[in-house]
């Protein structure tokens, strides 16, 4: 059987059992991971309190064996590997399930307090539509507020994390020539002189 291997896993911690200083251990091997709030109001079928847990994702930009998980997650202590369900498939689902975001009849932990380590968390949770929504929330913006200096929408996007991811990706130009549109139209008397 050939080994399992991918670039993020996820398992789940008990912190009863583990190390006092699991998060530093983490974070001293640079890795980039994902901590869930404490799961501690999660319920069987049956009705009865499970033990409360973490889940943990961690991401590689490489493929990582399952044995190379089994030395991150053993240097832990308190963790369970759910062999063969370990390795993430899609990072986004993943780390909304980590706080029962799609799952109405679980108890709701909260994307807001998931915890990133090394890593944007609005990277992952948010959508192309979402990306979209804030291209024309932005566009709609300038043209009502007669934003004419590029400075001056910077200066608002940075009070909003999906405007200012949006403004700082390949959107970039686009918002710039809307901007200058807005300027060239204000000053259209200036040329004609």
């Amino acid at each position: 059987m050939t080994e399992q291997r991918g670039r993020n896993w996820w398992f789940v911690a008990y912190p009863d059992s583990l190390k006092a200083d699991w998060r530093e251990s983490l974070d001293a091997q640079g890795l980039v991971w994902i901590e869930s709030p404490l799961h501690d109001k999660d319920v069987t079928p049956e009705g009865e309190t499970k033990k409360a847990h973490y889940h943990i994702m961690v991401l590689f930009s490489g493929n990582k064996s399952l044995k190379q998980i089994q030395e991150i997650s053993d240097g832990l202590s308190g963790v369970k590997l759910d062999i063969p369900n370990n390795r993430v498939k899609e990072v986004r689902a993943t780390v909304r399930y980590m706080v029962h975001a799609d799952q109405p009849d679980k108890y709701q932990y909260g994307l807001e307090n998931l915890v990133g380590h090394g890593i944007d968390l609005a990277e992952i949770l948010t959508t192309t539509s979402d990306k979209k929504s804030a291209l024309k929330e932005m566009s709609k913006y300038i043209l009502e507020n007669d934003i004419t200096d590029f400075g001056e929408l910077v200066d608002v996007a940075m009070s909003n994390d999906i405007w200012f991811d949006v403004l700082s990706s390949r959107n970039t130009l686009f918002l710039k020539e809307l901007v200058n549109a807005n300027w060239k139209r204000n000053h259209q008397d200036y040329w004609k002189k």
